[in-house]
């Protein structure tokens, strides 16, 4: 009998060490697996947060770069605050001063030169790069770089020629809904196309638009092209 359990004792023992030791190497295994799954997924994980963070670093900093460089570029070249805007809209921009050029004899688009004078609205560029520096093309009025603004001629009869020459005025027609006849040579502003008063704008003919005088319509019609109105 005690032969007998001590084979038992010895058997039991070697079952147990190959149950323990089985199931430690398995485990071992396993955690091995799952340590490398871990590691993998950490990896993975880690990776993909990695990427992923990188990925967010990366598009951060590109945001933060395409921010900057566009910053940049609108206060070297204004491009974002000045470039497109018509003429009224370009005065209403305190950074922003309008060009103008001779029709007549243009310097942005040359051609051949034509006797006469007429001072058209080019564009809009940043005050900054126009008010001083030589320009390319085109000419900016004293007036625009002091804060001023133009000082336009009286239209006798039908005699448009000195406001045509005139850089920043218009000629500006009586609309069909009002009871005048009188052009007048008028000065594009900041409010030339705005109207805050609670009135329908007359008609104007086809090309023109109606005035207004930052508050409410003159009656008079004005170029589309000072308002972009086409």
């Amino acid at each position: 009998m005690h032969r007998s359990a001590a084979v038992f004792l010895v058997l039991l023992a070697a079952a147990c060490d190959g149950d323990v030791d089985a199931p430690g190497e398995d485990t071992s295994s396993g955690t091995g697996a799952s340590s490398t799954g871990a590691s993998g997924a950490g990896a993975s994980g880690s990776g993909g947060a990695g990427n992923a963070g990188a990925t967010a670093s990366t598009g951060g900093s590109g945001a933060g770069v395409s921010t900057a460089v566009g910053g940049a570029s609108t206060a070297a070249g204004g491009a974002s605050t000045c470039s497109g805007l018509f003429e009224a809209a370009c005065m209403a921009e305190a950074d922003c001063a309008p060009v103008y050029d001779d029709s007549c004899c243009p310097t942005c688009e040359p051609k051949a030169c034509a006797d006469c004078q007429n001072m058209e609205f080019h564009h809009c560029e940043l005050r900054a790069d126009v008010c001083g520096p030589p320009l390319a093309c085109g000419i900016v009025p004293d007036w625009v770089c002091s804060g001023g603004a133009p000082t336009c001629p009286t239209i006798t009869g039908e005699d448009t020629y000195d406001c045509e020459a005139a850089a920043g005025c218009v000629v500006a027609s009586c609309s069909p809904d009002v009871n005048c006849t009188q052009l007048k040579c008028a000065p594009v502003s900041s409010g030339s196309c705005t109207a805050s008063c609670d009135a329908i704008p007359p008609s104007c003919p086809a090309g023109t638009t109606a005035e207004a005088d930052g508050f409410c319509w003159t009656g008079y019609c004005i170029p589309s092209a000072v308002c972009g109105t086409f």
